[in-house]
């Protein structure tokens, strides 16, 4: 499948996720909720080596919740 995303086999790939509208409970770390990737890739949001990851969350409740 060619030219249906810019995707590159290999060559650092970054997901992306939204939590959204849900009641996260006090079982979520605030200071570090991510761990590392199934790659052993580190969670880091600003000054990375990598690209940053694109973790966010919108409109959460509850003792988990960064919002």
């Amino acid at each position: 499948m060619s030219g249906t995303s810019a995707y590159i086999n290999g060559n650092s790939p970054n997901g992306q996720v939204v939590i959204r509208d849900s009641s996260l409970g006090a079982l979520i770390r605030l200071a570090d909720p991510w761990g590392p990737s199934t790659a052993g890739r580190p969670y880091c949001s600003a000054n990375c080596a990598y690209s940053a990851n694109r973790f966010f969350e919108y409109n959460n409740t509850g003792a988990g919740s960064g919002n």
